[in-house]
This record gives structure tokens, sequence and C-alpha cells, in this order.
């Protein structure tokens, strides 16, 4: 069977029955299984149409029609999975509309979470990561989900790599090549030699938040200067 729809939240491929409705190519809709056979308990997809129809798949489109995938999933009860760097043991569930677009799955942010009641209540602060972007039916947002919901306070920073985000995140990055000074005796008796030390670097933040260690350059003044 082919191939004609891209799922919105993992760009999936899947084959979808138009079930008798005019669809074209470009649209953006929900299909579903209808395994539960309920509105309220079945999970409504949202995808982009890619081909003609093709009858007899298990997924079957619905006459809604929308202007995008993220204008679709904010409708269709889409949650963003935010995983704690540091611990890797708390993941806070994010409504979609937090963010205002698809965030990338892996993308980490260093930002301000809000969770007003529910097990993980309270405030929480630091490197999460996007582990997943999901859709989940009407009836288990609003029943298991829509207590423990995460609203984000602040997005202090966003623009850290896929694939070491959350060690820049959490302890920033050095540039540049590592600069040491030799410490010389003086005088200098037989036996002894020069010996080598690590000084201190300049230590900033860049435009987004992320602390750089600049390893070649040696900060003299303040309290960690190396005249003090």
């Amino acid at each position: 069977m082919a191939i004609n729809a891209l799922f919105c939240t993992d760009n999936s491929e899947q084959s979808v029955d138009f079930s008798g409705l005019s669809i074209s190519v470009g649209s953006y809709i929900t299909v579903s299984d209808f395994t539960e056979g309920s509105p309220e308990l079945d999970i409504f997809l949202c995808a982009q149409i890619t081909d003609g129809n093709q009858p007899g798949s298990s997924f079957s489109a619905t006459s809604n029609v929308y202007s995008s995938c993220y204008d679709c999933l904010v409708q269709n009860y889409t949650l963003v999975g935010m995983v704690d760097c540091l611990t890797n043991s708390i993941t806070l569930p994010v409504d979609i509309t937090q963010f205002g677009y698809i965030p990338t799955i892996n993308t980490v942010f260093n930002l301000i979470i809000d969770v007003p009641s529910g097990r993980n209540a309270g405030r929480y602060s630091g490197c999460y990561y996007v582990s997943t972007v999901t859709q989940t039916s009407e009836d288990e947002y609003i029943n298991t989900y829509s207590t423990e919901l995460g609203i984000i306070n602040q997005i202090v920073s966003s623009n850290f790599s896929l694939t070491n985000g959350c060690n820049e995140c959490l302890y920033g990055f050095s540039s540049g090549t590592e600069s040491t000074i030799c410490e010389i005796c003086c005088p200098c008796t037989t036996g002894e030699t020069v010996t080598e030390v690590v000084v201190p670097h300049p230590n900033y933040s860049n435009g987004q938040n992320q602390s750089i260690i600049q390893l070649d350059a040696i900060t003299l003044g303040g309290f960690n200067g190396l005249n003090n």
C-alpha cells in the first residue's frame, strides 16, 4: 500500500483512507484509527496529505482541515515532554501552545516552568530537553494531564546544539587554546625544575546566556585573578 501522508509530530509516513472525502494534496487534516469508538476517547492525529487516496488503510481521514501542522496540533491535544538535563528523572508535560511552534526532539532549553498542581507541583528552573511531541485524546488530556501541565514562565535561552545541548546548557563551553604560564624558581638550585601552571581564564555569557570560558586569555584582577 502506497504512502500518502506525513504525520506532524514525528514526520513518520503512513497511508490514509480519505473515507469518501475530497482532500487535496498538501492539505493538513486529522486522521484516526477509531479504535476506541468515541470522539472523546479516540486520538485524532495531525497529518499532511502528500498523495492521493489509499483505500483500506487503518487510518481514516476526518473532515477537519487546518492551515498548518502547528494549527492542527494546537487544536488536537498535543503535549511536549520536557526532561530535566541534570538528573534525567523528571519529565514535565507542557501544552504545545506554550512554545508557539513545534519544538524539535532533543532541543535543549534553559527555562523556568511552573506546575500549578498535581504530583510535580512547584517551580522548576534550569536545563530541560524535548523528549517527545505527542497527541492524546480529549478524555486523557482533560482527566489525566490537565492538572499536571507545566506553564513556561520564562525561556532564558534555547540556542543549544542537539548533540551536546545539555552539557552546554548546564556547564557552558570553552573557546580558544589553553593558556598556561611557567613558574620559574629564582634563584634555581641544582635539581629544581620550571613548573607549568594553569592560570585563571575569563568567563562570560554570550547572547544565549551560555557560560563561555576563554582559554586563550588570562584573568589578572578580581577575586580569582592571577594577581590575587
